[in-house]
């Protein structure tokens, strides 16, 4: 078996988060698995914090692991500029659809997500994994307070940002690095150990884009407590979804997937990437320096194309839907020559 991986996962735990968490909740599970999960740490993003915790605490517990995962509660806010605009156009008020669920209390620890980014990092130097599926605010803020953090990390995997310049909150801006450019720029300009790995919005638009049919009538028969989740906070969206993305996008699930399974990246490109932070138009946007003119070396890896049916056999394998999958374990990222 490959060396264990460690894996904290920092989450504003909207309905494509919930998948995440559920994939890699259920490798976390799995023995012959070498993936284990260090703690959950949440952020602002699609739904407020105190939102967000909830949902984390709810899926948890639906994966019968609350005894085991411990939740942090994070930054409310980004670094800067506190906006109040959230993803509840899409991922409901409560960031899971609005969908009629009892009330929970979070089951939260009293460290503070940035205090346990930082204790993990430095128990577990050079081997921690962070998946990064919200604004990267907790990040930057561990940063800020211990600069050795980064050096400290084995890889950073973070689902955001755009390799060509095309948004979904604005015309050139994905919503998490537009949530919090400022904290973009301070993970950025950090000195990693390896380039970033990053799943950009368009890889997640055109590349993971399924037919609706595909998530109603294959992903939406899954008999699993964790299905009967999805089905429920995908409910209201699932029947307007054609409206917004001609079909059923999953962008976080996308990046435990490429993590657990090689077979599902097919492209990647390396670049040196900086985030515009003043443009009035273009705010957020992930500026890539494709004519090499700046003698950086690259500090992204961004996977451009993907093998569908491979991360489509992952989705179904998360929630619990087939009970083998062929996994490659992808511990090492290759970076292209």
């Amino acid at each position: 078996m490959p060396e264990e991986r460690l894996v904290v996962i920092d989450t504003d735990a909207g309905l494509d988060d919930a998948l995440a968490l559920f994939i890699s909740l259920r490798a976390h599970k799995q023995a012959d698995i070498a993936w284990r999960i260090l703690g959950i740490t949440c952020v602002h993003g699609n739904t407020a914090l105190d939102n967000v915790c909830v949902n984390v605490t709810r899926v948890v517990e639906v994966a019968k692991l609350s005894d085991e995962i411990p939740i942090f509660r994070g930054a409310d806010r980004p670094l800067v500029y506190r906006t109040e605009k959230r993803s509840s156009f899409y991922h409901g008020t409560d960031g899971f659809g609005d969908a009629d669920f009892s009330k929970i209390e979070p089951r939260i620890e009293h460290e503070h997500a940035v205090h346990a980014l930082v204790r993990l990092a430095h128990e577990y130097e050079g081997k921690l994994t962070i998946i990064a599926i919200g604004p990267l605010t907790n990040i930057a803020l561990a940063i800020n307070m211990d600069p050795t953090f980064s050096q400290s990390i084995k890889e950073l995997c973070v689902m955001g940002g755009n390799v060509w310049g095309v948004g979904n909150i604005r015309a050139c801006a994905e919503f998490n690095f537009w949530a919090d450019p400022e904290s973009v720029h301070v993970v950025l300009e950090s000195p990693w150990r390896q380039p970033i790995l990053l799943i950009p919005w368009e890889t997640c638009k055109i590349e993971a884009k399924m037919p609706l049919e595909w998530r109603t009538d294959v992903l939406g028969k899954v008999t699993s407590s964790e299905a009967d989740m999805m089905n429920a906070i995908e409910e209201k969206i699932l029947s307007r979804n054609t409206k917004i993305h001609d079909g059923w996008v999953s962008c976080d699930a996308l990046v435990p997937a490429v993590m657990l399974s090689s077979k599902i990246t097919m492209e990647v490109q390396s670049h040196f990437c900086r985030i515009e932070l003043n443009g009035f138009h273009t705010r957020g946007q992930l500026v890539l320096d494709r004519p090499r003119l700046s003698g950086e070396e690259d500090n992204v890896l961004a996977v451009t194309k993907i093998d569908l049916q491979e991360y489509e056999k992952m989705l179904v394998w998360g929630l619990y839907g087939i009970d083998e999958i062929d996994f490659s374990m992808s511990n090492h990222i290759v970076f292209p020559a």
